[in-house]
Parts: structure tokens; C-alpha cells; sequence
């Protein structure tokens, strides 16, 4: 096949989507996604500060193809990345308080560049196209992981490996984690090993046991671990939606005050008295106009704009 049979095959293979041009992540698409600023914090300064601030960064549905440019999101608790053109997971090790990724429905081919992320609770890679898959590229804190859609998870004992490289994962693909004991040893299978050997086999088991609990992340030495990354969760959805509801009502009374002015200006325009023929030099014939104390020519009101001056919030004005 030529080279031109080589393109059109894979072009092929490229889904619709990425026939649009692909996207880059920079700090002024994420203040648009991210950001209502009022009328009168437009500036670059003010932008780049409110964007420093976002705890929550959605950049969903964008037509991203290659992640990058965290710098100015440094802060940031939850990443929403799902149903972008993204192949490859990099560049996040800035973002050391990363609780929350989602990156479903992308184009990523295998998990990498994850175990930076110290306190990364949730993870969901769900319909990416990962055929192989090593669980020791994940972050050891995981307490949520979904990986459905992936044709990994058809492996045979992949359900197993990974909560065994993970310990302080609940819940895998939707479903709850069940962890089964381990045995307590294997000197029981020889009946006629003595006292004193038995004895020394607990003491290694024992110390065995506990070098393996101390090496355990600290996520995973107690369940409240796990609340508290819920608790984090959530205090960072409310914050969010405080910000949002500060900055919609902030920019609420902006529209108001600028609607008041126009109204005012309107007002005025109609109150306006209108010059005589020999003021202006020229000869009024609009119906609407009447004559006036001291030869002025002013403007009739009509019953509607009377009602529209009514129903104005400015100050009453004298007919």
C-alpha cells in the first residue's frame, strides 16, 4: 500500500472528534470554563488570581489532546479531563494536592506518571483504550479506582493484583473491595516441629507482619483515612459553590447598576425639553411634540412610557 493508502487508513481510524483541531490547556481556557468574573475584574491580574484560587478545574468535553500548562492550578483539589482527545497522562506531578482526576472516555493507552500524587483519592480511567496494565504505576493512596471499558480488566487476575498493590483501595470498578486474611503461617502443615521452633516461626511471622503494616501508606492505616478524604471532598464542593454563588451575585448587581444607568439616561432623553423652530432653525412637525411655557416645544409623554417611567427604579421625576 502507498503512502496515500497509509493516510487514509488512518485517517480511518481517527474518531470524528479529532478531525477538529485539538485543544491545549492555558490558563485563559480555564478561567472561560471556570471563572464569572464581573465587568469590572477583566484584567490579566485579576484573572490569573481568581484562577489560582479555583480549588475544582472543569475541562471537560474541550477537545484536549495533550495535557499540560497546570502552573496556574497549582492548588487544585478536582481535575474534571473526561471525553477529551487525551493519549497520554503527564505533566501532573505540579499538582501536589490532586484528590479528585477524572479522565474518562479519553484516548490514553497506559497509566503513567501517577505515583507523584501523594493524596490522590479517586481516579476514574473507565473507557480509555489501556490493553496492558501495571498497577504499580498507580498512587499507593487510591481509595477509588475505575478502570471498566479497558480491555485490561479481561486479564486474568486483575481484579486480584490490583487490590493487592493497592491497600487502601474500597472500591475497584464500582464494586466494594473484600480483603481476605492471610494465613497465619505455614509451620502447621509439620505436626512435629518443636515448641521452641513454632515459637520462633510466630516471632518472625509477627515481625514479618508488622514491617509490611509500617511500610503501608498512611492513607491506609485506619478507616478515617478514608472519611477524611470524603470530608475533603465535599468542604471542596461548597467552597466551590459559595465562590460561584459570590461571584453570580456580584455580577448580578453590576448588570443591575449598569440597566439603572441606561434607564436613567432614558429618562432624561424624554424629559428633555425640545428647542423651538427658531431655537434650532428648523420646523418641528412630529406629532408627539406640544408647545410649552416660555415658547419651548416639549415632548408628550404617552400613556406606555408613562408606565415604563413608573415601573423605573430611579428616582420619580416631575412632569
Amino acid at each position: 500500500m502507498g503512502d496515500g493508502g497509509r493516510g487514509e487508513a488512518a485517517m480511518a481510524e481517527d474518531s470524528p472528534c479529532e478531525s477538529k483541531k485539538l485543544v491545549y490547556i492555558s490558563s485563559s481556557l480555564i478561567a472561560k470554563r471556570n471563572l464569572q468574573l464581573s465587568a469590572d475584574k477583566q484584567t490579566s491580574g485579576d484573572i490569573a488570581e481568581a484562577v489560582a484560587k479555583l480549588s475544582t478545574v472543569r475541562l471537560d468535553r474541550e477537545n484536549i489532546g495533550v495535557l499540560g500548562n497546570f502552573e496556574c492550578v497549582k492548588n487544585v483539589y478536582s481535575l474534571y479531563l473526561q471525553q477529551n482527545q487525551i493519549k497520554k497522562i503527564e505533566h501532573l506531578e505540579l499538582l501536589h494536592n490532586l484528590r479528585f482526576l477524572m479522565l474518562a472516555a479519553n484516548r490514553i493507552e497506559e497509566v503513567e506518571n501517577l505515583t507523584s500524587l501523594k493524596k490522590l483519592g479517586f481516579l476514574d480511567l473507565s473507557n480509555n483504550q489501556i490493553e496492558q496494565l501495571e498497577p504499580g504505576e498507580f498512587p499507593e493512596c487510591l481509595i477509588i479506582l475505575n478502570m471498566t471499558g479497558n480491555s485490561c480488566t479481561k486479564q486474568k487476575g486483575y481484579r486480584e493484583r490490583v487490590i493487592e498493590t493497592l491497600p487502601a483501595l474500597q472500591q475497584l470498578d464500582g464494586s466494594s473491595v473484600q480483603r481476605t486474611k492471610e494465613p497465619h503461617g505455614a509451620g502447621e502443615e509439620d505436626q512435629d516441629t518443636s515448641d521452641s521452633e513454632s515459637e520462633e516461626d510466630t516471632e518472625e511471622q509477627y515481625d514479618t507482619g508488622t514491617e509490611k503494616a509500617d511500610s503501608l501508606p498512611e492513607v491506609s492505616a485506619s478507616l478515617g483515612k478514608v472519611k477524611e478524604f470524603f470530608v475533603e471532598i465535599h468542604k471542596a464542593m461548597v467552597c466551590r459553590s459559595q465562590q460561584r454563588r459570590k461571584e453570580t451575585e456580584t455580577d448580578h448587581k453590576s448588570r443591575m447598576n449598569e440597566l439603572e444607568e441606561i434607564r436613567n439616561q432614558i429618562t432624561e432623553r424624554l424629559y428633555e425639553p425640545v428647542r423651538t423652530k427658531k431655537d434650532c432653525g428648523y420646523q418641528e412637525s412630529d406629532p408627539n411634540v406640544g408647545s410649552g411655557e416660555g415658547g419651548t416645544r416639549e415632548m408628550k409623554i404617552k400613556e406606555p412610557q408613562l408606565k415604563l417611567l413608573a415601573d423605573t427604579p430611579g428616582e420619580q421625576m416631575q412632569g
